[in-house]
């Protein structure tokens, strides 16, 4: 799906959930079902995607570098590789967690891409 690119506002529309409380709600349970998945960089870098979807519940439109450069900053020169990054977006794929979409600019240049978390299957 092509999407255009825009500030996090225009995605709104992508969220699975009514407010921060039932995305935190949905999270918990995927990562009490799954957690066992994800290595220690890849639970910090999904913890860093989360950060980042709080504005619309469960939508992040960051750039990995971005995300990368504040783990970097909060952990005071530890960090992780995009490639582990790359990695843990494959794992919450492959389990339904997270759906990606690709963002164009108006030139048709690829921008940043949406991470959108799905609601836990009950």
């Amino acid at each position: 799906m092509r999407l255009p690119a825009g500030p996090i506002d225009s995605f709104d529309k992508h969220s699975k959930f009514y407010d921060a409380k039932e995305f935190s709600t949905h999270l918990n349970w995927w990562l009490i079902n799954h957690g066992d998945i994800f290595t220690r960089s890849e639970a910090i870098a999904l913890k860093q995607i989360v950060r980042f979807s709080t504005k619309v519940p469960g939508v992040c439109n960051e750039p990995i570098k971005s995300m990368i450069d504040a783990i970097h900053k909060e952990y005071i020169g530890q960090s992780i590789s995009r490639s582990t990054f790359k990695r843990l977006i494959r794992k919450t794929r492959s389990i339904v967690m997270l759906t990606s979409y690709e963002t164009f600019e108006k030139n048709g240049a690829q921008s940043n891409n949406l991470y959108v978390f799905n609601r836990y299957p009950l």
